[in-house]
């Protein structure tokens, strides 16, 4: 029996020598603990942080419920093959990692018609009006502010602001970027996969000397990103929303929403961007709005193959799609926006403006009256621009996967009707 044990232990040793130790999963959650063993819910890390460090090639980290204020930077090891690392929230859309604060009650300067001050005693990065989703700049004086609205300076413990509009802030609707870095980045991001997580509130006016990482900030961002997946992902109010970088292969980023990134110094790749060369590259279901440097949804730069931007939609941008680079077989296609386009291969688009790179590709939205949309289009006082036979209106007798469908407000079922 003895020895019948010590040839079976044997046997296991060399299997998990030739295949590889089984994949794990670790949790984290804003009631853990860094120090446990994060292998079960009840024992989950307390920092998504801790939780990245924690994991190899082929395992899953699942982010439970809740706001993580953290800075979120690491480098995965070398890969395995055929091994897929996944970070995951457990319920897509229900992790924010955040780098911002609530901002304090400001009082207004005497002698000054525009400018609030308030104690802050942390850095200020930036700081975020969410209810104009505009991000407040950095301005060279005080009496600046006066003049020139949507600036803050921050000098000997108080921070100084005036409003993009000029009214009184609301700390309801503002706070402050304090974290200096990045909401979350990995790098040789290869074989990976993440979904579900939101961040915002990652900031800088200047340019990052000496980070790894890059020279700017980034919501989300992969680098060395093969055969990797962002979905299901949310990014607003940093300096760059979902990036992927750089020179990526077989890559996805589906179903995420970003708005309100950009910065200008320095440059930012503004809501979604794949830069670099890049190859079998898709960017496809994805919502972009209010970009801060006017650019939405790009794969940027360098020699670009076999790539595509598919079904997507952007709103309040200068450029809502863009293909630039050396491009071969890549195209932008069955896609929406109200600004421009730029690709030299178009498909069943519907925009404004032009094609920046295609002069014969046609702006539908400006050879089609506004009177006409409503016909023509699914729901366009909401930037719907999709075409109307594709969306069933009023509801229909059978329900079936993948289907739009279009409800008058007055005829929208109970919430507590709903059945799963």
């Amino acid at each position: 029996m003895a020895s019948f044990m010590k040839t079976l232990l044997s046997l296991l040793a060399l299997s998990a020598g030739l295949f590889g130790a089984a994949a794990e999963e670790y949790f984290v959650s804003v009631t853990g603990n860094d120090s446990a063993s994060g292998k079960r819910e009840s024992e989950a890390f307390r920092t998504i942080s801790r939780g990245v460090r924690a994991i190899g090639n082929g395992d899953t980290l699942t982010i439970l419920p809740g706001r993580y204020f953290e800075s979120v930077e690491w480098k995965l090891p070398g890969k395995e093959r055929g091994k897929r690392t996944v970070v995951r929230a457990k319920y897509p859309g229900s992790v924010l990692i955040h780098g911002d604060k609530p901002a304090p009650r400001f009082r207004k300067i005497p002698g000054y018609r525009f400018v609030y001050e308030a104690d802050w005693n942390e850095e200020a990065f930036a700081v975020n009006e969410r209810d104009t989703l505009k991000i407040l700049t950095p301005s060279s004086s005080i009496r600046e502010l006066e003049f020139d609205f949507g600036h803050f300076v921050l000098e000997n413990g108080k921070l100084y602001l005036s409003t993009t509009d000029g009214r009184e802030p609301d700390p309801a609707h503002l706070s402050v970027s304090v974290l200096p870095g990045n909401g979350f980045v990995i790098a040789n991001a290869v074989d990976f996969e993440l979904d579900g997580i939101s961040v915002t509130g990652f900031y800088s006016h200047e340019m990052v000397k000496n980070n790894p990482w890059s020279a700017s900030r980034h919501g989300i961002y992969l680098t060395g990103a093969k055969n990797t997946a962002i979905r299901r992902c949310r990014a607003f109010l940093n300096s760059n929303g979902i990036s992927l970088g750089v020179t990526p292969e077989n890559t996805l980023i589906e179903d995420c929403v970003a708005y309100a990134n950009g910065s200008k110094q320095p440059l930012s790749g503004g809501n979604i961007i794949v830069y670099g060369s890049c190859e079998n590259s898709t960017i496809r279901r994805c919502r972009s709005s209010y970009s801060l440097n006017g650019n939405g949804i790009r794969i940027y730069g360098g020699n670009i193959r076999n790539s595509v931007i598919d079904d997507c939609d952007s709103f309040g941008e200068q450029y809502g799609f863009m293909i630039k680079g050396n491009a071969a077989n890549s195209i932008i296609r069955n896609s929406r926006c109200e600004g421009m386009i730029a690709s030299e291969q178009s498909s069943g688009n519907i925009f404004s403006g032009a094609n920046h790179f295609l002069r014969s590709d046609p702006p539908l939205l400006n050879r089609i009256p506004k009177k006409e949309w409503m016909k023509r289009f699914a729901d366009p006082e909401r930037y719907d621009f999709r075409p109307i036979q594709n969306v069933q209106i009023g509801m229909p007798a059978e329900i079936k996967a993948g289907m739009t469908i279009l409800l008058e407000e007055e005829s929208c079922p109970r919430l507590a009707a709903c059945r799963t």
